[in-house]
């Protein structure tokens, strides 16, 4: 399992892993919290109707929108689907399992419990049923489910089955009904389902820029190295050793 010391190394070399939009205050010692974005729906329904023959069939109906002024609405007993603000993509090197925030699970919503794929690419879609005895509400950037990364002994095969990235499979089947025309061009466009856009908008953020300075190597660059009176210092002895080096090489030659 990756500590929240390998998190941090593996984004800054974002070779196995990149999540954007990044926000540090979210890695916790082995794992990493992921927010409820406004993209939401309930599960679909099913209707009863009458087909061509006059038989009686049964109709689904597309999980309708669940996001009011800024919450998500979950009535006991409903089941809503929330895709996170977070796009993640891993390597063929790295794992991952969701787990219920304990916060959540004492409220009464459901336990989560699946996993990460390596070569995930995408927003993470959790699904949540209110258990509870009263409806509730989840504020739309509020951290819903919790991820923890593996090492693989073995990288994953290169030609194992992928799951459609952002499961977009099931999304497309919900009422898009109410959403935002910005919100809907996202969800529709690439920039959430492709590895290079999203270490791209990553490694781009001025977070991710932050986390790299911060790394011990550019902490003793930035403040020793670039320091005004160590280049002083190192000037000086430069000059010391070239002209030390002048007069051996004159000295060969008088």
């Amino acid at each position: 399992m990756l500590s929240n010391k390998d998190i941090v190394r593996e984004i800054i070399k974002s070779k196995n892993l990149a999540i954007y939009p990044l926000n540090t205050e979210y890695i916790n010692g082995s794992s990493i919290n992921l927010t409820a974005s406004d993209l939401a729906w309930y599960s679909a329904e099913k209707s009863t109707g009458t087909g061509s023959q006059g038989e009686p069939i049964i109709i689904d109906i597309p999980g309708k929108y669940a996001v009011k002024q800024g919450k998500i609405h979950i009535p006991k007993g409903e089941t809503v689907s929330i895709l996170t603000q977070e796009a993640i993509w891993v390597s063929r090197k790295i794992s991952g399992t969701y787990h219920s925030r304990v916060s959540f699970s004492a409220k009464g919503l459901s336990n989560i419990s699946t996993t990460l794929d390596p070569k995930w690419c995408g927003l993470s879609l959790i699904s949540i049923t209110n258990n509870s005895k009263y409806d509730q509400s989840i504020n739309v950037g509020d951290g819903i489910v919790t991820l923890t990364f593996d090492y693989l002994n073995r990288k994953a095969s290169k030609d194992h089955v992928e799951i459609a990235a952002s499961r977009q499979d099931i999304y497309n089947r919900f009422d898009m009904t109410g959403i935002d025309s910005t919100r809907l061009q996202y969800l529709q466009g690439n920039e959430h389902r492709t590895p290079f856009r999203i270490k791209k908008n990553m490694r781009d953020s001025d977070i991710y820029k932050q986390l790299r300075q911060a790394t011990p190597l550019k902490r003793f660059y930035s403040n020793i190295l670039l320091n005004p009176i160590v280049l002083l210092l190192i000037g000086a002895v430069l000059t010391k050793v070239g002209e030390s080096i002048y007069k051996w090489i004159s000295g060969l030659f008088s």
